[in-house]
C-alpha cells in the first residue's frame, strides 16, 4: 500500500503504485515513459471543443458539477465539436477544451498540481487542468469522488498541429500540506547540497550565500557570455503550424528572433512572447523537485513561464518563457530578479531526470528551445548574426533572371541589356539585413565582382589572390584559404547615390587592392549566378572588368598571396587548386571577357 502519512510529492515508483491502486486510472500504453521522476502525463483523446470566448468569456469549471455538463450549458454555437482522426491544427487567439484519457481517485489527503511539459510551454501554449466539481484550475483537490479530466489549451504565439494520445502537462500528486519546503528548511537543505550554481568559463562554481525568501531567487542571464551574446529569443509572427510531433525538425529564425544584448540591456514589449534564461545554474537533489513561481513581484509583471516544473535530479539553466503585461515597454538588465524557485520534499526516484530517462533538457544552458526545433549552434549563431547585422542592396530574383538567359553559370551582357540593368539598381533598390537574406532565395544579394587583367610580354594576365586562415583577420570563414580572381563586395546604403560604382570604387580601389599605375574604368561585362552552395543561391554577381599597366598590391591584411598569373596557365592548373565557386566559374570565360573588355575601353 501507498504510505499516506508522510508529506511529499509523489516519486515514479510510487506513482506506479497509484495506478496499481487505481487512484490514477490508465492505460498501460506507453506508461513506463508517460511516468516521469516525480510527475505524470495524461494523453488526450481524439475530442476537441472549440470554445468562442468572445462572446461569453473564458469557459470555467464548477463546484457543483461535472466539467461535461457545464460545457453542455453553453450553446451549442459556442462549443463546436470536432473528432480528431488523425491529427488537428489549433489556432493562436483560439480556446479548445479536449478531455483526457485518464480519471482520478483521490484519497482524503492527497492533492494534483498540474504544469505544461516543458516542450509544450516553450512554444507558449497557454495549459490549464480542469476537473469535475471543482472550480480551479490546475489543481485537483476532491476526494474520494471518480474525476474526469480536462485541458484547456490556447496558443499564444504559434498554430500548432495536435494528435490523440499526445501529452501537453504534467501531474503531481502531493501528500499533505506541508510538502513544500520553509525558508528554514531549505536553508538547512542548501547547505547539505548546494543547488544554485554560477557558471565561471567552464566550470561550475557553488553559490555560498543564496538569497531565500519564499525559495531560492533567481536572476535572469542578459550577459550572452555563455551563448555567443545571443540572450533570448522573442517569438515570429508565422502561420506555418508546428506540428507537435515532429523532434528536431523546425528552423529556429523562421519562429523566433533571436536577441542580442546592446549596452547590457534587452528591451522587451509588451503582449509579446520571449524565451529568456537564469543566471544561475540548477542542480535539484534527488530527493527533492522544485517549481517555479510563474508570477513573481520581483521582476516582471506576467506569466513568467508556461512550463516550470524541475523534476529530481534536474541539471541546468533555468528558461523563462515570459509574456510581459507591462503597460510600455520594459528594460532588462542583466542580473534582475525574476523570480524564486520553491522546493518540494519528496523521495529519491528509482530514475532522475537525465540520462536514464533520456531527458531532453538535461544540462541546458542559455534559451534553449523546444525539441520541435533543431538545435541552436550558439557560437555560429552569435558570430553570424553580429557580422551580418547591416543592410545590403538586393533585388528580387525574378527581375534579375529577366536580363538572363539561363539560372547557373556566367553570361556576357550586351550594352543595352546592361545599361537597363543599372537603371534597374538605380531606379528602385531594396536596403535588408543580410543576416536576413542568407536563407530567402527570392530576393538576391547583388555584390559587384571585379577582374583586373595586365598585358605583360604579349601575354593576357589577370589578377589572382589568397585569403588567410586567420578568422581575427578575416570574418568568412566560408573563404578560408581558398583561390579568387574577383574582388568586390556588398552594396551598402552609403555607396549612394551610384550604387554599383561606388561600391565598386571603394571594394577595389579603397578597401581591397592599390593599383601602381593607371587603370582603366569597371566595364559591366556580364553577369554570374550559382546554385552550388547555399551561400551561392542567396547572391547575384555583376562581373566587372578593369585593365591596368602595372601591379597591384593587397592592402588587407587578410590577403597573404597576390600576383598576376597568364590566362592560359590559369586555365591549365586551376583544377589543381582550392578556387571559390564564382572564380572556378569564371576562369573558363576569362578570355570572352578580356576581348569584351578590350573592345569596350
Amino acid at each position: 500500500m501507498l504510505d499516506k502519512s508522510t508529506s511529499r510529492c509523489l516519486v515514479d515508483f510510487e506513482i506506479k503504485q497509484a495506478v496499481e491502486e487505481e487512484i490514477i486510472s490508465t492505460s498501460n500504453e506507453d506508461l513506463e515513459n508517460r511516468i516521469q521522476p516525480s510527475s505524470f502525463e495524461p494523453r488526450i483523446g481524439d475530442e476537441v471543443y472549440v470554445i468562442d470566448t468572445e462572446s461569453g468569456g473564458l469557459f470555467r469549471p464548477s463546484n457543483y458539477e461535472p466539467v461535461y455538463r457545464s460545457l453542455l450549458q453553453l450553446p451549442n454555437k459556442r462549443r463546436q465539436k470536432h473528432t480528431i482522426d488523425k491529427e488537428f491544427e489549433i489556432k493562436k487567439g483560439y480556446s479548445y477544451l479536449l478531455p483526457l484519457e485518464e480519471k482520478l481517485m483521490l484519497p482524503g489527503n492527497f492533492r494534483v498540481k498540474s504544469s505544461p511539459k516543458s516542450s509544450r510551454g516553450r512554444v507558449f501554449i497557454l495549459n490549464r487542468l480542469l476537473t469535475d466539481y471543482h472550480d480551479c484550475f490546475d489543481e485537483v483537490t476532491v476526494s474520494n469522488k471518480k474525476l474526469e479530466l480536462w485541458l484547456l489549451l490556447q496558443p499564444l504565439a504559434f498554430n500548432l498541429i495536435i494528435q490523440p494520445g499526445m501529452t501537453f502537462n504534467q501531474l503531481r500528486f502531493l501528500i499533505g500540506n506541508e510538502n513544500k519546503l520553509t525558508d528554514k528548511e531549505l536553508e538547512k537543505e542548501y547547505q547539505k547540497e548546494p543547488i544554485l550554481y554560477s557558471i565561471e568559463e567552464d566550470s561550475l562554481k557553488e553559490i555560498k550565500n543564496p538569497q531565500i525568501h519564499d525559495g531560492l531567487r533567481l536572476t535572469l542571464d542578459i550577459s550572452g557570455k555563455q551563448t555567443s551574446g545571443i540572450v533570448g529569443f522573442k517569438a515570429r509572427n508565422n502561420p506555418i503550424p508546428i506540428d507537435i510531433k515532429e523532434k528536431e525538425g523546425y528552423n529556429v529564425e523562421e519562429y523566433f528572433e533571436p536577441i542580442i544584448m546592446k549596452n547590457n540591456t534587452v528591451e522587451i514589449k509588451p503582449g509579446k512572447c520571449y524565451l529568456l534564461s537564469s543566471k544561475e545554474y540548477i542542480k535539484i537533489p534527488s530527493n527533492l523537485s522544485a517549481e517555479l513561481k510563474d508570477h513573481s513581484h520581483v521582476g516582471i509583471h506576467g506569466p513568467l513561464h508556461f512550463a516550470g516544473f524541475f523534476d529530481n535530479g534536474f541539471n541546468g539553466c533555468a528558461v523563462f518563457e515570459v509574456r510581459s503585461e507591462e503597460i510600455s515597454p520594459m528594460i532588462l538588465r542583466d542580473g534582475m530578479a525574476i523570480s524564486e524557485l520553491q522546493i518540494f520534499r519528496g523521495l529519491t526516484p528509482k530514475k532522475c531526470y537525465g540520462k536514464d530517462k533520456g531527458s531532453s533538457y538535461n544540462g541546458q544552458i542559455g534559451p534553449r528551445l523546444s525539441n520541435n526545433f533543431k538545435k541552436v549552434d550558439f557560437p555560429k549563431l552569435g558570430k553570424d548574426y553580429k557580422k551580418l547585422n547591416r543592410k545590403v542592396l538586393a533585388l528580387p530574383k525574378r527581375e534579375l533572371l529577366e536580363f538572363r538567359d539561363s539560372k547557373e553559370g556566367f553570361e556576357i551582357i550586351t550594352p543595352t541589356k546592361a545599361k537597363n540593368l543599372e537603371k534597374l539598381v538605380q531606379a528602385a533598390p531594396m536596403f535588408s539585413l543580410r543576416y536576413d537574406c542568407e536563407e530567402d532565395q527570392e530576393i538576391l544579394q547583388i555584390v559587384p565582382y571585379v577582374l583586373i587583367f595586365r598585358k605583360d610580354n604579349n601575354k593576357d594576365e589577370v589578377f589572382y589572390y589568397v585569403r588567410t586562415k586567420d578568422i581575427k583577420a578575416y570574418g568568412d570563414s566560408r573563404l578560408f584559404g581558398k583561390y579568387s580572381i574577383g574582388v568586390g563586395g556588398h552594396i551598402n546604403e552609403s555607396d549612394r547615390p551610384d550604387y554599383l560604382l561606388n561600391c565598386v570604387k571603394r571594394e577595389v580601389h579603397e578597401e581591397e587592392v592599390k593599383f601602381e599605375k593607371q587603370s582603366s574604368e569597371p566595364v559591366l561585362v556580364g553577369t554570374l549566378m550559382a546554385s552550388e552552395k547555399p551561400v551561392d543561391r542567396v547572391h547575384f554577381g555583376f562581373i566587372y572588368a578593369i585593365q591596368t599597366d602595372g601591379n597591384v598590391r593587397p592592402k588587407e591584411s587578410s590577403i597573404v598571396k597576390s600576383d598576376f598569373i597568364p590566362i592560359d596557365i590559369l586555365k591549365e592548373i586551376s583544377y589543381e587548386y582550392n578556387y571559390e565557386t564564382w572564380s572556378k566559374i569564371l576562369i573558363p570565360h576569362l578570355p570572352e571577357i578580356k576581348d569584351f573588355l578590350t573592345k569596350t575601353i
